[in-house]
């Protein structure tokens, strides 16, 4: 196998665990193992085959599920091999848009949700043109085709998210209305991905840590505000950060095996907490 990825928060009991009862099933069945030979495993909240041909298994789930996730990796490889071609329809028909997806993503679930776009913005263009204040190609800009639970919304980094049924008149109108806004969020994702990476470098130096994370639902612009407000008060931290693991989330909490997790807009106890409305409730983090 290639690697094993955990895309969950689980500690390192958690993670044991799974490995054990991965390793469990490989030698009961062996038939499997050739099954896995150069992938990659991934544990973590559903289990299928990736986009990118990743075997993703829950941990939830009983072993007889896994098993029969890992059978049946032919068949959705075959699925995958099709998928270039559902990609590039979607494409053609927003005028060459390039197309973005999360690398976790079931290959069968993304099927889907690209044959409903595809249905849809052909039925669209049967009866309307594209509105004549677009560009001639919309390559410059990135769509990610989302299920249906999703919203209507542009991404910090300027990408358009679609939920597969959305209609298409709706879709065209969302862009059009968000065009000139996701230029602007492009130019700024590049400048505030480079500012991020600075930061966190500057914090794994300055304050001794040997890991510094954060989670995925943290954006770029809390990262660095979060990266920045530790930067100001390196002498009130180095000596307690120094050698520990950090991961930047929305709470406060250390995990069994000793990382430790701090919200992204953290408060010191100290003048900050005065720039904050009076009646907003913050969180303080004690240094001793």
């Amino acid at each position: 196998m290639k690697d094993i990825i955990w895309d969950c928060g689980w500690d390192t009991l958690n993670r044991r665990g799974s490995i054990e009862a991965f390793n469990c099933l490989a030698t009961q069945h062996s038939h499997i193992q050739e099954s896995l030979v150069g992938r990659k495993l991934v544990f973590g909240k559903r289990s299928g085959v990736s986009v990118v041909g990743d075997i993703i298994l829950y941990s939830g789930e009983v072993r007889s599920n896994w098993l029969n996730i890992i059978n049946n990796v032919e068949k959705s490889q075959k699925v995958l091999s099709f998928l270039p071609l559902y990609q590039r329809a979607v494409s053609q028909s927003l005028l060459d848009i390039q197309l973005v997806h999360d690398g976790t993503t079931l290959v069968e679930e993304y099927r889907t949700r690209l044959r409903k776009l595809v249905t849809t913005l052909a039925d669209y263009k049967l009866r309307n043109n594209f509105p004549r204040s677009w560009p001639h190609d919309l390559s410059e800009f990135s769509l990610s085709v989302e299920s249906d639970a999703c919203s209507l919304m542009l991404t910090p980094g300027g990408v358009f998210k679609i939920p597969a049924s959305t209609p298409g008149f709706l879709i065209v109108e969302f862009i059009s209305d968000s065009i000139e806004e996701a230029r602007r969020r492009i130019r700024d994702h590049v400048s505030h991905k480079q500012e991020e990476t600075r930061l966190i470098t500057s914090c794994i130096n300055e304050l001794g840590l040997i890991q510094l994370d954060k989670e995925d639902s943290i954006t770029t612009t809390q990262m660095i505000v979060c990266c920045s407000a530790m930067l100001g008060r390196i002498h009130k931290l180095r000596h307690l950060t120094h050698g520990i693991h950090i991961i930047v989330s929305r709470y406060y909490m250390v995990k069994s095996d000793g990382v430790i997790c701090i919200p992204w807009n953290l408060s010191f106890g100290d003048s900050d907490i005065r720039d904050h409305k009076k009646d907003q409730t913050i969180q303080h983090l004690a240094l001793y």
